[in-house]
């Protein structure tokens, strides 16, 4: 860690901000990344006294939407619960699975270094992270997982060495003095709470980054700062999560011509094929069409609107997703 900026107002906790950037801007990546987050409940899924959803975060395809280019992710999520504080007789094991599906639609504005979400609920793109905006003793920017804007100050800055060798700008946030530093945003990664989770005060419920890997490395590790609230079998590390490979699993050589494709798209298995879905960008079944137990087919994709899908191949016992162009 350096240029770390300390009291300036000791009473009010504010920090003097430090005009001084670590290196060049390091954006959120756009490709080959994983983010692991979790949220903790206490009596807030279903009745349960403890709760813990996880769910990794991972590229899908791009999409366009008024106007713009958007970065997709989409995830599974795996909920527990015990009830009964820490009496693991009642500790349930993954008792909730809601498969794979489109979790967060993001775009960056790099040179002003801004980040914005697709709001899905209001059909609207909202903002997400202004890494320019922030200024120590200042509320943090009325941001779309800012829960308690004004109240949530931007109370220190610094810059943090992650594993990938380089320093990034971090910021630390709270509402006072007493819970200072609770949750910190990091460029590059985003919010400590999670990247696309809301940031709350803390209360009854928790959430944070669990780790975030990029190219298959380990860029940050936050098990450690989860608050202890992560069942036994998750805090580990980042390889011993929720099987985030779980989704990609079993895949084998699959061709697709071409791609783009307007109108019949080929496809050639090295695996007797049953069946073929097509899912937009919604995470919807828009086409589906049993397979003979064949290794080369055609699928007619005419009908559907131009845009970005994902499709799976599906045989006997393996699948496998790609993503696919439609003009």
């Amino acid at each position: 860690m350096n240029k770390f900026i300390f009291c300036s107002i000791f009473f009010f906790g504010f920090f003097q901000i430090n005009p001084l950037k670590a290196q060049s801007y390091i954006p959120v990546p756009d490709s080959n990344a994983v983010w692991i987050e979790g949220s903790f409940l206490y009596w807030g899924y279903g009745g349960h006294e403890h709760a813990t959803l996880t769910q990794p975060l991972i590229f899908g395809n791009d999409t366009s939407l008024g106007g713009n280019i958007y970065h997709t992710l989409h995830g599974h999520l795996i909920a527990d619960w015990i009830d009964g504080w820490g009496n693991q007789q009642t500790y349930q094991d993954g008792t909730d699975y809601l498969p794979d599906q489109l979790r967060v639609i993001f775009r960056q504005d790099i040179p002003n270094k801004k980040v914005y979400q697709w709001d899905l609920s209001n059909q609207q793109e909202v903002l997400m992270y202004d890494f320019a905006g922030m200024v120590v003793g200042q509320p943090y920017p009325a941001t779309f997982n800012n829960l308690n804007y004004p109240q949530l100050l931007v109370m220190a800055y610094d810059s943090v060495q992650l594993n990938d060798g380089l320093f990034h700008e971090r910021w630390i946030l709270g509402s006072n003095s007493l819970d200072s530093g609770f949750v910190s945003i990091i460029e590059g990664v985003g919010s400590s709470m999670g990247f696309d989770l809301q940031i709350g005060l803390p209360f009854e419920q928790s959430s944070a980054t669990l780790c975030f890997s990029k190219d298959g490395n380990f860029v940050y590790d936050g098990w450690a700062n989860a608050n202890g609230l992560i069942p036994p079998r998750y805090a580990a590390n980042c390889s011993a999560n929720v099987s985030v490979e779980e989704i990609r699993k079993d895949e084998w050589n699959v061709l697709l011509w071409p791609n783009p494709v307007l109108d019949i798209l080929r496809i050639q298995s090295e695996s007797p094929l049953q069946q073929v879905l097509v899912y937009n960008i919604w995470g919807e079944v828009v086409l589906k069409k049993s397979m003979n137990n064949v290794t080369n087919a055609e699928l007619n994709v005419a009908e559907l609107a131009s845009g970005h899908y994902l499709i799976q191949c599906i045989s006997a016992d393996l699948k496998s997703i790609h993503r696919l162009i439609v003009k």
